[in-house]
């Protein structure tokens, strides 16, 4: 039977998602795997050919996560994501919707 008190981990506490997200994008960018392009007050950022490579270690789906051409002739990056077929989204209609009236 399991007990009715809460577990105790080594946690720290809760963070904000955003915030982390924030801080490895620029530590991603500090370690050249991303290249920063600012126009005006519009940020857009980069994946580079380094970046690909250790993304891919740390286990994340590139192909959640950029929208990229595969490079010329490197056999690595080969396969962009207009190329796989993308499974439906559960709470999307797979079809576009009708205006009706």
């Amino acid at each position: 039977m399991k007990s009715q008190e809460p577990e105790k981990t080594n946690r720290i506490g809760p963070v904000n998602p955003f915030t982390v997200g924030s801080e490895f994008v620029q530590a991603a960018t500090k370690l050249g795997w991303l290249e920063e392009e600012q126009q005006d007050r519009q940020r857009r950022y980069f994946i580079t050919p380094k970046g690909f490579q250790e993304l891919a270690k740390l286990g994340m789906d590139l192909q959640r996560v950029a929208h990229y051409r595969p490079l010329p002739g490197d056999e690595k990056l080969e396969g962009s994501r207009h190329q796989i077929p993308r499974r439906p989204h559960p709470h999307r209609p797979s079809h576009p919707s009708r205006r009706r009236g």
